[in-house]
């Protein structure tokens, strides 16, 4: 749709968040891949990366609109240094005339702030309250969907300690599990399985 120069569209905002016990850095990843997002996003029916560059990427998007079930496109800028995603709809469809937004991942305690942006401009602005009430309910579910999936996945880890090596088995704990959210501390007489259960942690360390 082509605007005359000498229209003006007001644009509208919206920004919602949640707190999620997982660190920024998690949720980043979990956003930056689009391959997950039908795993805790109930209102993406798909979603798949069209193009990418090292920094910038299309992805297309089929999710449930105010209008139904649409499919668009939109690039998004990857932030890793700052934990920000932005994003811009390629060629929005009526009502919308614009419609762009950022995903940013906040630090905060034992988790993060996941904060969805958006500013968008309609050609009718007697759709303003239906736009608005679509993105409500899916950052809502798509937040609460992350929150979920995020949580229930950080995984409750046994350290098994024996006597004799109680200190160390705790100091490694401490280190491997600085970033996991749950952990159960038993007492074990058995050297083997407390090495077992330290290849278990440092593997887990590494996803």
């Amino acid at each position: 749709m082509t605007r005359p120069l000498w229209i003006r569209f007001m644009p509208h905002q919206r920004s919602q968040d949640i707190f999620i016990r997982a660190s920024a850095v998690q949720a980043y990843r979990a956003c930056a891949d689009v391959s997950l997002w039908t795993r805790y996003m109930p209102a993406v029916r798909e979603a798949r990366r069209i193009n990418e560059s090292e920094a910038e990427e299309t992805v297309e998007i089929s999710a449930e609109g105010f209008d139904g079930l649409l499919t668009w496109r939109s690039t998004r800028t990857l932030q890793p240094d700052s934990l920000s995603i932005q994003f811009v709809r390629i060629a929005p469809a009526p009502p919308l005339v614009a419609m762009r937004g950022v995903w940013r991942f906040i630090p905060e305690g034992d988790g993060c702030v996941v904060r969805i942006e958006h500013e968008f401009e309609l050609c009718d602005a007697a759709r303003l309250n239906d736009v608005l009430s679509a993105i409500t309910s899916n950052v809502t579910r798509d937040l609460e969907g992350m929150k979920v999936y995020l949580e229930n996945r950080a995984p409750t880890i046994a350290i098994l300690i024996t006597g004799a090596s109680a200190g160390i088995g705790l100091a490694i704990a401490r280190a491997l599990l600085s970033d996991q959210r749950h952990a159960v501390l038993l007492g074990s007489r058995d050297p083997t399985r407390l090495e077992a259960a330290k290849v278990a942690l440092l593997e887990t360390r590494r996803r």
